[in-house]
């Protein structure tokens, strides 16, 4: 009950003028470059990798002319040309392929998160039907005429695995496309369907990884609906993947859709089409787990599922910290809405007052889907006590957002909780380095 929620269709939004492929995502940093400045590509090039993670290619999403230099960390490419049958690839295999055709991206280690070596059999494969998060790509609306090619992707996936066990994560719900989804996997006696409720954030896959048991196995791989149609492109058809669909929306979308666009989409052609009034905050991700896309970014990023539009608050409100939240769904029963009757929450970045002390209320431990204590776990990142964090479950955080959600002290915990992650594997890898 959210204003701003995607509708089911996909739209192709209209061929760009201009490419502004970023050269950086959430996981992923393209530092070596492999063309030069002037140069004319063609479609599905490689313009440059990720030495850091294995290799992984950034790929031409388009045939024109790139610019090195005309937006920092961004490699430019100018008269991009109409999309056409890109040229097939069939002179590597196996995960060789999925890295050079820009299907890797799709894939994330259950434990870490990270891009997981594709040299590295995996243990157990998670594959998710559903993304819950507000106004983020929804997976039905990618499997909607692409069930065929999502069964080829599941069964080159389970090829390349061998011995792999296989996990799908399908809602548990009554539906039509559902009702296909547990026929196609009837017919897979290798995969293991795992019903959940459509509940934030029950399709997260590493929380799936831990309800089947999998948390101390490595590696795990772990994908969405678009890393398995990916996968059929490039190991199918010996494909690159130059698309991705893309959810705009949130209460400040003028018009909230599913779009079907490539890395590198000017975001400021898309901010000229889809957005209603100004100031406006854009995230790159779902409201509760993405972050603000900053003015360094121009266009769309490889790992991109959805960008979120958020009415910008710049005014100061008269008492804001007293108001009684008749707009608001209540988490706890100490808002006014518990009075109302059903209606539709519109989100913006208004905090209604400032950060205080924790006082220790339990709510985000009864909203944590993991079984944590964000706050304590927070208390101990505060103190840089990352080792005793660690050892209540630090590395188990699904950086879902819903500890900062219903926090009534409006305190940041799941930021604070993800900065810890990232800085106590450092210095667990320092340490490694060190031994």
């Amino acid at each position: 009950m959210l204003e701003g929620k995607p509708s089911a269709e996909i739209r192709d939004l209209p061929e760009p003028e201009i490419l502004h492929v970023p050269i950086f995502s959430r996981r992923l940093s393209f530092d070596d470059a492999r063309v030069e400045d002037g140069q004319d590509v063609a479609e599905g090039q490689v313009l440059a990798v990720d030495p850091a993670n294995f290799g992984t290619a950034l790929l031409a999403p388009r045939a024109g002319t790139v610019r090195l230099d005309a937006a920092a960390r961004h490699l430019t490419i100018e008269n991009p040309k109409p999309a056409t049958d890109a040229a097939v690839d069939d002179s590597v295999s196996g995960t060789e392929a999925l890295v050079r055709l820009g299907a890797w991206p799709y894939f994330a280690d259950a434990a870490t998160g990270d891009v997981p070596d594709p040299a590295a059999p995996p243990k157990a494969i998670v594959v998710t039907t559903i993304h819950l998060d507000a106004f983020l790509v929804r997976g039905d609306v990618q499997l909607s005429g692409a069930l065929d090619a999502f069964g080829e992707g599941l069964g080159l996936l389970h090829s390349l695995a061998g011995d792999a066990a296989f996990h799908l994560v399908v809602p548990r719900l009554s539906s039509e496309l559902a009702s296909r989804i547990k026929e196609l996997t009837g017919k897979l006696s290798w995969l293991q369907a795992l019903e959940v409720d459509v509940r934030y954030p029950f399709g997260n896959c590493k929380l799936a990884a831990e309800q089947l048991g999998l948390g101390e196995q490595s590696p795990v791989w772990t994908l969405g609906v678009e890393g398995v149609l990916a996968v059929a492109a490039a190991l199918g058809d010996s494909k690159p993947c130059l698309s991705r669909v893309i959810s705009i929306g949130g209460p400040a979308a003028a018009k909230a859709i599913h779009a079907r666009v490539v890395p590198g989409y000017p975001i400021e052609a898309i901010r000229s089409s889809y957005v209603e009034g100004d100031p406006v905050r854009i995230v790159n991700g779902g409201a509760l787990s993405g972050a603000a896309l900053g003015d360094e970014q121009h266009g769309v990023d490889v790992e991109c599922l959805g960008l979120t539009m958020l009415p910008e608050n710049t005014e100061r409100e008269f008492l804001a910290f007293a108001q009684p939240g008749f707009g608001k769904h209540a988490f706890t029963r100490t808002f006014a809405s518990v009075l109302r009757p059903m209606f539709r929450e519109r989100y913006s970045t208004a905090v209604r007052g400032e950060p205080r002390p924790c006082v220790q209320c339990g709510s985000c431990s009864r909203a944590c889907a993991a079984g944590l204590t964000p706050f304590l776990i927070a208390h101990l990142a505060d103190r840089k006590r990352l080792d005793d964090a660690a050892g209540i479950g630090l590395g188990k955080c699904l950086n879902c957002g819903l500890c900062s959600y219903v926090c009534l002290s409006k305190r940041e915990n799941s930021q604070t909780i993800f900065d810890a992650i990232d800085t106590y594997r450092k210095e667990q890898a320092a340490l490694v380095e060190q031994a």
